[in-house]
C-alpha cells in the first residue's frame, strides 16, 4: 500500500488477513475458502479504474477498504457497473 494514506492502508491489510484466516479455520464461507488479492490505488485517482479491472481479472466478489472519497467516486460506479463485486 502506498500513497498519502499507506498506513491505513497496511492497516485495514492486516485485519482483513486476519478476520479471513479466521474464517477459513472455521470451514470458510459455504465451503469456499477467503482468498486475498491486495490491490494498491496508491490513493490517486488516476488509479481507481485500473484497480477495478485488478479486482475484476482477479474474479473478485467482495472489495473491502476502500477509503478514499476522491477515488471511491470514480470507481464506485464501476463496481456497482460490474454487478460480480460487492463493495464495503
Amino acid at each position: 500500500m502506498t500513497g498519502e494514506l499507506a498506513s491505513l492502508g497496511k492497516d485495514m491489510l492486516r485485519w482483513v488477513r486476519l478476520a479471513a484466516s479466521q474464517v477459513n479455520a472455521k470451514g470458510a464461507v459455504l465451503g469456499k475458502r477467503v482468498k486475498l488479492v491486495p490491490i494498491d490505488d496508491k490513493g490517486d485517482p488516476a488509479y481507481a479504474s485500473s484497480s477495478v479491472k485488478k479486482a475484476q481479472n482477479a474474479n473478485a466478489t467482495a472489495v473491502i477498504g476502500i477509503y478514499n472519497c476522491s477515488i471511491d467516486v470514480i470507481n464506485l460506479p464501476e463496481y456497482l457497473a460490474a454487478k460480480n463485486c460487492a463493495w464495503s
